[in-house]
């Protein structure tokens, strides 16, 4: 019942949180962006390994939605929390890393620079977290045109310095993943910067050719890879994100019940015993398994 939200304890709406596993209303998620004691519970469900795994607490849905809130509470606690997760469960997060969480830092802003920086210059860190820092700062630079210059050196210096030392660099995919992102700076300096990567062999070119940079460089603003980064991160608890998420991760066990009902009426057209096999190949006999569920 939303309408009870605002009279619940954050502890409370945080439980109701995990409760729902994927299915979050967006009131609930609105009601915990607006308790400015929310973020250290948020970050006990990060913290916590029992929230991650499969069939635990929330069925691995709350680590998820909790980086979404705090892409919305902008705090900079949330950030902090924020940061700390990518350092530490980068890898754990899959394909939400490369994603979601740009347009999650995106969301802080002008505010995420200093951290967001710390991030990309770690060479310790996995390729794909720092890429996904990459895309952050990318969607700050086009949104905070004040930040762009000092953007626009930022990643000039990291393309200059893997030219530099190029034998150092031949070992991380880095560099593939950052290029494409530089590029949408479409800075003349930057583009022979990149040539000279392709040059050097610093980027796979599996996954991109100069052709897909220069292509970059012509393209008008509006089909700009980083539009697909500008996402609210409360639009992930839309209903239609939601449904979307649950035919995603749920389908198969939809689609494998779906097939059990059709061998289990392919049967009733046959005469079949109580005591014999039930057709859905549970192992069980009919009369303990399927036996009146479907008819």
């Amino acid at each position: 019942m939303p309408s009870t939200y605002q009279e619940r304890s954050t502890e409370e709406l945080i439980r109701a949180l995990i409760a729902c596993e994927l299915r979050v209303p967006v009131t609930l998620a609105e009601e915990i962006c607006n308790r400015p004691d929310s973020v250290p519970h948020l970050a006990r469900i990060i913290e916590d390994d029992n929230y991650w795994a499969r069939g635990g607490p929330g069925d691995t849905w709350s680590p998820i939605h909790t980086l979404h809130l705090l892409g919305c509470i902008k705090t900079a606690e949330a950030l902090h929390v924020l940061t700390a997760t990518l350092r530490d469960r980068g890898r754990a997060l899959g394909d939400w890393l490369t994603e979601d969480m740009p347009s999650i830092f995106a969301a802080f802003g002008s505010s995420a620079l200093a951290p967001l920086t710390e991030l990309i210059l770690d060479k310790g860190l996995n390729e794909f977290v720092r890429a996904a820092t990459a895309r952050a700062l990318v969607v700050i630079a086009f949104h905070h045109p004040e930040c762009r210059e000092s953007l626009l050196k930022l990643f000039k210096r990291i393309i200059k310095e893997a030219n530099a030392n190029r034998a150092e660099e031949m070992n991380s995919d880095f560099i593939t993943l950052f290029v494409d992102d530089l590029a949408e700076f479409k800075d003349q300096e930057a583009f022979e910067d990149i040539k000279l990567a392709f040059a050097n062999g610093l980027v796979d070119e599996f996954f991109v050719t100069f052709e897909d940079i220069k292509r970059i460089y012509n393209e008008p603003d509006e089909e700009m890879h980083y539009h697909q980064d500008e996402q609210d991160p409360l639009d992930h608890f839309s209903p239609q994100n939601i449904e979307k998420l649950y035919t995603l991760h749920y389908g198969e066990k939809i689609r494998e019940k779906q097939r059990r009902i059709r061998k289990v009426e392919g049967a009733m057209k046959k005469k079949i015993g109580r005591n014999d096999p039930c057709p859905c190949g549970s192992g069980k006999k009919y009369k303990k398994c399927c036996l009146g569920k479907y008819s």
